[in-house]
């Protein structure tokens, strides 16, 4: 289809369409150490869960504009579905605010209708924000925590059903998860629960992870490890830990890389959301730690 001179393209997962997105990518992001052809083929096409929904903006022969999500599972309000999690956006600075990455969310959303998807969620930052709810119509639902301290966070006994929004892993998609090209993960295991950690790349820090089932993580992954990493960095949203009674402290925003922001966007036609609920969002749920 074309708009106003701009060819818009859905679905390739040849190697070749998979090399020009890694170039993409890395030029623009300036991270070629991560979007890699070997990442974008796990993240993109290995996911268990579905393969990516995405779509291309072109313009005279030339990419300039990428955005794509892959589908996850969660339990929204009691009810398990299926959705999908932005995870790539970029369009060339010279072609923004042409409407272009609004036609490109747009023919995403109807894409994931017609796979069965039924909400949207996208981590953003302070800049892209913006764009994000005026363009595309997204709530910013909350601001997910980032906290750094020694041992776990301080956290109530609750049952599944206390959150009106968690994403469901299983061992095979949870294996694949922890398959991302680079990765290295370990876990702790405690009361037949298994807290999984990452390094942080940053000095005497290691990411929390998340807290998952020992039924969900399997047996492939390693035991406790020591690393030399004293410090646990948490960035989610759990409204069940008492941070006050927590040894967490704030990390304040200008000292973080990025303000997160949690936005949702349902498509079921109910015209759903999810501000001022009880949101349980894991740094494995969305980050490529």
């Amino acid at each position: 289809m074309e708009t106003n001179g701009y060819i818009q393209k859905p679905l390739d997962f040849s190697d070749q369409s998979l090399k020009g997105y890694s170039r993409f990518l890395s030029t623009h992001y300036r991270k070629p150490e991560r979007f890699t052809f070997d990442y974008l083929k796990w993240q993109y096409v290995d996911n268990p869960a579905g393969r990516a929904v995405r779509f291309d903006a072109l313009y005279r022969g030339e990419m300039v504009a990428h955005v794509a999500t892959i589908p996850l599972r969660a339990v929204i309000f009691g009810k398990e579905e299926k959705w999908l999690l932005l995870v790539n956006a970029m369009t060339l600075p010279e072609h923004r605010r042409k409407g272009v990455s609004v036609s490109l969310a747009a023919n995403i959303e109807q894409m994931g209708r017609e796979r069965g998807c039924t909400f949207i969620i996208g981590i953003a930052n302070r800049n892209s924000t913006p764009a994000y709810v005026k363009g595309r119509q997204m709530e910013l639902s909350t601001t997910l925590d980032a906290r750094l301290g020694l041992g776990m966070p301080n956290k109530e006994d609750v049952p599944e059903e206390f959150y009106d929004f968690r994403v469901l892993w299983d061992e095979e998609t949870l294996r694949w998860r922890l398959k991302i090209p680079g990765g290295r993960y370990w876990r702790w295991v405690k009361k037949g629960r298994s807290t999984l950690f990452a390094p942080s790349g940053k000095p005497g820090i290691k990411i929390v992870m998340g807290n998952l089932s020992d039924s969900d993580v399997g047996e492939a992954l390693p035991l406790r490890e020591y690393t030399g990493m004293p410090l646990n960095l948490w960035i989610g949203k759990d409204p069940a830990i008492r941070w006050g009674i927590s040894p967490f402290i704030p990390i304040p925003d200008w000292l973080k890389p990025s303000v997160l922001n949690f936005l949702f966007k349902d498509l079921s036609g109910q015209n759903r959301s999810l501000r001022n609920k009880r949101i349980l969002f894991q740094c494995i749920d969305f980050d490529a730690f």
